[in-house]
């Protein structure tokens, strides 16, 4: 009975240090798949993109970006949730996830307990704009509108949940105001929609309108940084229009499923940290507006349960629900 024992446990420490391959040296033996939960060519796809393949150049595998939008990128959350831990599937980790939860609950999963943090990526503000023929020159305009007329005007966002849903109930909840709220599959429907005409204002992340602002296409109202943005210099923030409460700024970075092994994740953020690093890759990000804003996990880690309970409570405050 003894020598049986004896075996099982042998047997079981066998299997189960074939299981974590980062341990062993190996990670990665084949290609990643890395999950975006927004539409192809908006803020999220475009960081990940950005950084995805230097990385791959890196861990001498390919890192594969695969879309799939939908629920203010809970649809991607809830399936990186079911992968296992090996390191082979990543997932955006944006501020929409513990603000999903704000809005939405935790029934799903809980951004800041369910997942493996692994590093931060980029960070930037989010804009609000308006149709370049619209009506609307000022901030001030747009709020003196939405008060005589509750509920008629339209405001776009890239998805319930997101940072972009988040920031405009906030904004509405500051100016007293009801915009009916108009989700999208990403910003870059939520941009088409408003190029189009077919939206009265939107609040979208900055990176996915600061060129059609500059090219006259869209009319931005208000920045929702605490500082203006070199990039539109003559853009007042949301505190100058006189809603200091509603100062947001997006960040976007990685995790993977709950469990990883610490020492594949410290890979990956190693890994992801020498990227933000290269010289190239910071003057492309910030050529479109992201901020390299690089978190080491223990880091991230802690910011993502700050962010949760920031969330959680401001939306409790400010009535922000579904």
């Amino acid at each position: 009975m003894k020598k049986f024992w004896t075996m099982t446990i042998i047997l079981f420490w066998a299997v189960s240090l074939s299981a974590l391959p980062a341990l062993a040296g190996d990670y990665p033996d084949h290609e990643i798949t890395f999950v975006v939960g927004f539409s192809p060519g908006g803020s999220t796809d475009t960081t990940i993109r950005t950084v995805a393949t230097p990385a791959a150049e890196i861990l001498k595998q390919p890192v594969v970006v695969t879309n799939k939008p939908g629920a203010g990128g809970s649809l991607a959350l809830a399936a990186v949730l079911k992968a296992q831990p090996d390191g082979y599937t990543l997932v955006n980790f944006n501020i929409s996830a513990p603000m999903g939860n704000a809005i939405r609950g935790t029934e799903d999963f809980n951004s800041a307990k369910d997942f493996t943090h692994i590093c931060n990526l980029t960070s930037f503000p989010n804009i609000i704009v308006t149709p370049v023929n619209s009506e609307f020159k000022t901030l001030k305009d747009l709020v003196e509108k939405a008060k005589a007329n509750p509920g008629v005007l339209t405001g776009a966002t890239s998805g319930v949940g997101t940072s972009q849903h988040f920031g405009l109930e906030l904004f509405k909840s500051q100016a007293g105001i009801d915009i009916t709220h108009v989700p999208h599959k990403g910003s870059t429907p939520a941009v088409a929609a408003l190029l189009g005409g077919h939206i009265d204002c939107g609040n979208i992340n900055s990176v996915d309108v600061i060129q059609h602002i500059k090219a006259g296409k869209l009319r931005g109202l208000a920045v929702t940084s605490p500082e203006r943005i070199p990039e539109l210099p003559d853009l007042p923030t949301i505190s100058e229009a006189g809603y200091p409460g509603a100062v947001i700024i997006s960040w976007i970075g990685c995790a993977g499923p709950k469990n990883m092994p610490d020492a594949l994740v410290q890979k990956l953020a190693s890994t992801f940290e020498k990227v933000l690093n290269d010289s190239e890759v910071k003057a492309k990000l910030k050529s479109i507006g992201f901020n390299a804003a690089y978190m080491p996990p223990e880091e991230f880690t802690k910011f993502v349960q700050k962010e949760f309970d920031r969330y959680m409570d401001l939306a409790k405050k400010a009535g922000i629900n579904k």
